[in-house]
């Protein structure tokens, strides 16, 4: 293991891995966002996808242990786990592996995301407002997440003392009492929350575990004692390639958005992978989309595409929608550690890899986060760093 190494996060999806990237680098942190499920790296912070969202809960426990047990044998001072903001994957499961790895601390769990209008009051989630289970994530074909209390989600798949949190001087209370092994929810309403929840962590000097969504882990590492000294580069597009393989409906809005404005768009399965090729080779920003409607397998199917598409008209930069999505392509190019540069927008890290012997621009998003508007807002800003 490296020895400037300084944080581990894990992450259960590629999407998820990448924003908390993002979020790190943002804050003067040089950090590499990885598949590879080992601690050796040169950045002073790694984030580790250990795609776990659609295993069995033991074999993503099992995984996720070994990680932090490596962590902890390496000294590695500070741990965080990114979690899905609509609570899919196999939360209980690996809270219950930190806990095994690191018995001696408290697991303290920031869920919501305000930003993202992901918001926890009580211990309840709620999406744009609504329960958990009257949003589009309760009908999510692979992955469907309905348990929107999660003091009652954890206790059901975990065996660890759960505390509810309501402001910063509860957590406050709670840090200096609680035993080792406990968890403990925090709500958050606003971005207020999340920021006097970290400064309550750090305020109590105590050692933890820290979990949460990519909108709290910079509000976690801006209290930290790292070192800052990355600037993050300028990344622009000259050539770009969209692919949406998401099904959620904010993804399919926003796809439908950038070609009423004019992006020329093709729909995968709707005509030959060759004509989709042609179609789009003669322009600067193209779209690849799913029509929705077939999930199994569309994701390595769309990655072979994006594959020829870039030996065709090479593209110098990816944005993808969707964590599966963005998963099956860096694998389907063969990489596997990218070199974090910040945030386009909220939710929308900015990554650099090399493919083939040069530079290759990632913008990614998880499905369901953004406007309407997101691809041309990301499409805006790419241009004007050019």
């Amino acid at each position: 293991m490296a020895q400037s190494l300084q944080i581990l996060a894990m992450a259960d999806d590629a999407t998820g891995a990448l924003e908390v990237g993002g979020k790190l680098a943002a804050g003067g942190v040089l950090t590499s966002v990885t598949t590879r499920r080992g601690l050796e790296d040169t950045a002073e912070a790694l984030v580790v996808d250990l795609e776990t969202r659609h295993l069995e809960a033991g074999e993503a426990a099992r995984r996720v242990g070994a990680l932090a047990a490596a962590a902890r044998a390496g000294s590695v001072s500070h741990l965080y786990k990114k979690t899905d903001s609509t609570l899919r994957g196999n939360i209980p499961a690996e809270f219950q592996a930190l806990i095994g790895a690191f018995p001696g601390r408290p697991l303290v769990y920031v869920p919501a995301y305000p930003r993202m209008k992901r918001t926890v009051v009580r211990g309840e989630l709620f999406v744009d407002g609504k329960p958990l289970a009257e949003t589009a994530t309760a009908e999510d074909r692979l992955n469907p997440s309905r348990e929107g209390n999660i003091p009652a989600l954890l206790k059901a798949g975990c065996s660890a003392p759960v505390s509810l949190a309501g402001d910063a001087a509860a957590l406050r209370g709670l840090l200096g009492s609680s035993a080792p092994g406990s968890i403990i929810v925090c709500d958050g309403a606003g971005e207020d929350d999340l920021r006097e929840t970290g400064r309550a962590i750090h305020a109590s000097g105590r050692p933890c575990i820290v979990a949460g969504t990519g909108g709290f882990v910079g509000e976690w590492a801006a209290g930290l004692p790292l070192r800052r000294g990355y600037d993050p580069p300028q990344v622009s597009a000259g050539r770009c390639l969209v692919v949406s393989g998401s099904l959620h409906p904010a993804s399919r809005a926003q796809v439908r958005r950038a070609e009423s404005a004019g992006i020329p768009t093709c729909y995968f399965g709707r005509q030959p992978d060759r004509a989709m090729i042609q179609a789009l080779a003669g322009h600067a920003w193209a779209v690849f989309a799913t029509p929705g409607g077939h999930a199994a397998g569309v994701a390595g199917r769309m990655a072979a595409l994006v594959r020829a598409a870039l030996a065709a008209c090479g593209a110098d930069c990816l944005v993808i929608f969707g964590g599966d999505t963005a998963l099956a392509i860096l694998k389907a190019l063969g990489i596997m550690t990218v070199r974090s540069a910040g945030e386009l927008l909220p939710g929308v890290p900015v990554s650099l890899a090399a493919y083939e012997g040069r530079p290759l621009a990632l913008a990614t998003k998880a499905g369901g986060f953004g406007a309407e508007d997101t691809l041309l807002q990301i499409k805006e800003r790419l241009e004007n760093r050019a």
